[in-house]
Formats: structure tokens, C-alpha cells, sequence
């Protein structure tokens, strides 16, 4: 706090919804921790401290790129899927971290672990939202 090379980003629980926007914070009405980032990252990178939020990963699906408890850093202001990068995406109601990838002319969610039950799911509009490109991870595995 009052370090001005460092500005604070809500660190959140996120839950998939229905709508506009396909996500809520779950704060249960408790203050939400914030996750310092560095300024000059920020203004390197053009993005906007407001339409950033970190999160926990959970699950290995994302493994070996990202960890069960690896905090990924997410930007709400871009949402236009590009063939290889990571997603925060509301897939049918469900908060997933995916790469989007095309293939025959569709896009797809794709797992970074090879394991058969983290196939690959085709997207559909109407049940896939994204929330915003992970642009950021900070991860205690080396």
C-alpha cells in the first residue's frame, strides 16, 4: 500500500451466469483482496488497471502451463479470441481458464494437459462467453 510502482487489481472468486456479461464477483459482501502489479507493466502493455482482475487457478486441465494455484492475471478488455492464447471463459455456466483454437472453421476450448478427460469442446455462441485474455501468471513451480 502507497507504493506508487505498484497498483492494486481485484484478486476475485468469479462464478459463471447467465446475461451480458456472463460472470459476478463472489465476495459474499466481504472486501475482496487486491493483487499488486506492477505500473509500469501495466502502461508497457496499454491495459487498463480497471478492466484487469486476478484469480486463483483450479484444476489441471491448464497443466503443464498453469498449476492448480497459479494466479493468472486477466484483462476484461479483450475479448476477441486469437488461435493459441488463454482464455477465462463462461462455457455453459461453468468459470473455465482454455486456449481457444480454430479448426475447420470453428473455435474450439482447448486443455494444455494431453489427458483424454480434458478433451477439446467445440464453441457455441450461445453457451460460451469470453470474460477476458489471460495475460499474466504468477507461479510458485519453476
Amino acid at each position: 500500500a502507497g507504493n506508487p510502482d505498484v497498483v492494486p487489481i481485484p484478486k476475485i472468486k468469479i462464478s459463471a451466469r447467465a446475461g451480458v456479461t456472463g460472470f459476478e464477483v463472489d465476495d459474499d459482501g466481504q472486501h475482496l483482496d487486491t493483487y499488486p502489479i506492477e505500473r509500469s507493466w501495466v502502461e508497457r502493455n496499454g491495459y487498463s488497471q480497471s478492466r484487469l482482475f486476478a484469480m486463483k487457478v483450479k484444476g489441471h486441465s491448464m497443466e503443464p502451463k498453469l498449476y492448480e494455484g497459479d494466479i493468472i492475471v486477466v484483462n476484461t478488455a479483450d475479448t476477441k479470441p486469437v488461435d493459441g492464447d488463454p482464455y477465462v471463459i463462461n462455457f455453459d455456466g461453468e468459470v473455465v481458464v482454455k486456449r481457444m483454437g480454430r479448426d475447420a472453421g470453428d473455435w474450439w476450448l482447448l486443455s494444455d494437459n494431453p489427458e483424454p478427460q480434458y478433451h477439446r469442446r467445440i464453441v457455441r455462441s450461445k453457451e460460451t462467453i469470453i470474460i477476458g485474455k489471460v495475460v499474466k501468471r504468477d507461479t510458485t513451480r519453476i
